[in-house]
């Protein structure tokens, strides 16, 4: 991804964080505050920038764990609860690994 689309990414960001605060202040208006309640923005797949996760139909990735970047993961593998995948400076890929468990880094 080059400079154009970071600066995209970044002008995105900063529109969803204005958003998000001018939500935030409506509701301080209203009376609401509903909004004061800490939800968990974990996302389970994330882009690095153009490198996206791609997970097979039928693996298991738990909703707590964190695939990030160029990562592949086969059919019928499971990433266990609190596991990071992440490509930093290789993809890796191993047909035979099948499970991952215990806060794997």
């Amino acid at each position: 991804m080059g400079t154009l689309g970071k600066a995209i990414y970044t002008v995105g960001f900063w529109i969803r964080e204005t958003g998000q605060a001018l939500d935030r202040l409506g509701c301080r208006l209203q009376g609401n505050y509903y909004f004061q309640e800490q939800l968990s923005r974990h996302r389970t797949l994330m882009n690095v920038f153009d490198k996206a996760p791609v997970v097979d139909r039928d693996a298991f990735v738990a909703p707590s764990a964190s695939v990030i970047g160029d990562v592949q993961v086969g059919r019928g593998s499971s990433i266990w609860y609190g596991c990071v995948l992440r490509d930093e400076t290789f993809c890796y890929r191993d047909p035979r690994l099948r499970t991952l468990m215990m806060f794997c880094k």
